[in-house]
């Protein structure tokens, strides 16, 4: 796809990356959030105290009632944060997808319940990666937020971009982002997302700046979802270009072979050498 300015000259895929950086980093770019179960929900709130526009997007309209009203679902979400942010104009929810036009960034968290043969079924994703594609507008960035198997960011996500005619890492910009919220867990949040990743460099740039602070970088979606998502982490060998703290903060359990995480110091108790 080619993007024309009003002047007829083109814009280029790194235009559209440094104009929506800018606006990234004014604090002047509107998110969006396809899902407000107890990923998406949270994530919409936490985007409204950092000073962002946000607009949510949820199929039922039974939530989309209750949060337009000031309420709250959600026992780890009070009503009262929500009530907050609907009155400011802060958060805005609805279940017209042509609201996605107006977004900057675009986070997918819908849910990826089991099939019968025990694998997550991605409808969800896919159908939600069709309104963002028919929907969006070039220069977004759009992040997968919700948990499936490892190349779902490249294999259902990205078709349906490119099928639009659009071009990652030219007129829209992907990644992908772990979510590994734990309803009840007071100590970590929403904010608490260490890794991330760009499926291009562009994407891969753009990504840190929008997310939670302090997330680290990782080249690839596919090595964060399938950190995410194991039971278990092997480590096979000692690469200079490995995150080991990054690796371990995300796994459940870690066995190292290597003694690749000697010099890591933060969450020991899940790394078993070998």
């Amino acid at each position: 796809m080619r993007v024309l300015t009003g002047s007829g000259s083109e814009v280029t895929g790194t235009h559209l990356a440094e104009a929506l950086e800018a606006r990234i980093d004014a604090g002047t770019a509107t998110v969006g959030v396809v899902g407000l179960g107890y990923v998406g929900l949270p994530l919409a709130l936490a985007y409204g105290r950092r000073g962002f526009a946000v607009r949510g997007l949820d199929v039922d309209a039974a939530k989309v009632e209750a949060l337009a009203a000031g309420g709250s679902y959600l026992r780890d979400v009070p009503a009262e944060a929500v009530r907050v942010q609907i009155e400011t104009g802060r958060l805005a929810v609805g279940s017209d997808p042509a609201v996605l036009g107006e977004c900057d960034a675009v986070f997918i968290c819908v849910p990826t319940p089991f099939t019968q043969q025990k694998e997550p079924d991605v409808r969800h994703i896919s159908e939600a990666a069709a309104q963002v594609a028919r929907w969006g507008r070039p220069g977004q960035l759009v992040v997968l937020r919700s948990t499936s198997y490892p190349g779902t960011t490249e294999e259902v996500v990205r078709p349906a971009l490119e099928g639009a005619g659009r071009v990652v890492g030219q007129d829209v910009f992907l990644a992908f982002a772990p979510e590994r919220i734990d309803p009840g867990n007071t100590r970590y949040g929403v904010e608490d997302v260490p890794v991330v990743g760009g499926c291009d460099p562009s994407s891969a740039r753009l990504v840190p700046m929008v997310e939670v602070p302090g997330a680290r970088l990782t080249s690839q979606p596919l090595s964060d979802e399938l950190v995410a998502r194991a039971d278990c982490v092997l480590i096979l060998t000692d690469h200079s270009c490995v995150d080991y703290a990054a690796v371990v903060r995300r796994a459940r359990l870690v066995l190292d072979v290597r003694n690749a995480t000697a010099a890591v110091t933060e969450g020991r108790e899940k790394i078993v050498r070998l």
